[in-house]
């Protein structure tokens, strides 16, 4: 099988591409923006560039020119389409940030499947942040408020999608993330802030004094999901639909305060906070609805948070990164 991952570089394409590349060809595009930092992006591709079966390609998706010249000629049993500008504080300032990198560069991706039928199944990153403040939603849920410019662009990219592999016969999947963490994760987000704050000893902030809830989610069992949705034969098959969707997350979420106490309790630091009011944008309470992801995808999350933060912990403790 020959696979196309976007955003490879990143904590989700990095561990996808890890897996599939042991009995698959992958190619890995990813543009290595400065988001944050290099070092940890680095470090994931050399790991991956280890693999003979694993191909790298520095590509910017907003660049149609450069992406129809790499993928006009080829043929993918599937694309991975991860590669995408996150977070939500960052798109109350940087809005242009996320249309180029997420709705422009999707356009720019199903355009040529459209046009040059590369692949017959396109599976692609959304995020919980569509369903705003409400939780524990079904993915057939309308959804009409999101709370950042960054979900808006994922609802945007979700009609976009669903609109093109109707038109032009292609199936695609939109998998909405709830909160991912484990080794080798984004340092911008708060699992990986918590557990450096806590081994430096410094202040953390926690936001809405710590009792927000999250559908904190380890690495593996989103890999696992993303493999089964590539695989998904039910779909595949079916002639009448042409776009899923499935919640990716773990159905018991918890306080982030309760997430950093499981941080200090395996580096055995007691961490200093400062409790502070919510900020603008940030939602209060996410949980993930996964029925399904539990009946079409025959998969529930194996790793609790206890196991995952013990495994996220002891590969910190051992990681060559300088993290900043």
């Amino acid at each position: 099988m020959k696979y196309l991952i976007t955003g490879v570089a990143g904590f989700i394409g990095f561990h996808l591409a890890k897996k599939l590349s042991k009995k698959n060809v992958v190619y890995g595009i990813d543009n290595l923006n400065n988001y944050y930092s290099k070092k940890i992006k680095i470090e994931r591709l050399n790991k991956l560039k280890k693999n003979k079966n694993f191909k790298f390609v520095k590509l910017n998706l907003t660049n149609s020119v450069a992406l129809k010249k790499f993928i006009q000629n080829k043929k993918f049993d599937s694309i991975i389409h991860l590669a995408a500008q996150p977070g939500v504080q960052y798109s109350l300032k940087n809005r242009k940030s996320y249309f180029d990198n997420n709705v422009k560069a999707q356009f720019n991706l199903v355009e040529l499947i459209a046009e040059f039928k590369i692949t017959k199944n396109f599976i692609y990153g959304s995020s919980s942040s569509v369903y705003g403040e409400k939780s524990n939603q079904t993915e057939n849920f309308n959804i009409e408020k999101q709370e950042s410019f960054y979900a808006a662009t994922k609802n945007m990219c979700e009609i976009m999608t669903k609109n093109y592999s109707k038109l032009y016969k292609f199936k695609s999947t939109a998998l909405r993330f709830f909160t991912v963490y484990g080794p080798y994760g984004r340092p911008d987000m708060s699992p990986l802030i918590f557990l450096k704050s806590v081994f430096r000893k410094k202040r953390i902030r926690l936001y809405n004094n710590g009792l927000s809830l999250r559908s904190y989610t380890y690495i593996d069992d989103v890999v696992n999901y993303i493999i089964k949705s590539i695989r998904n034969s039910v779909f595949l098959k079916d002639k009448k639909n042409y776009h899923k969707i499935y919640n990716i997350g773990n159905n018991k979420n918890i306080s982030t305060i309760d997430f950093l106490k499981l941080i200090e309790k395996n580096l055995n630091i007691t961490s200093r906070l400062e409790k502070l009011q919510n900020r603008k944008a940030d939602i209060i309470n996410t949980k993930a609805n996964i029925n399904l992801a539990i009946k079409e995808l025959g998969l529930k999350p194996k790793i609790n948070a206890e196991v995952g933060v013990r495994k996220m912990c002891d590969w910190f403790k051992n990681s060559s990164i300088n993290f900043k």
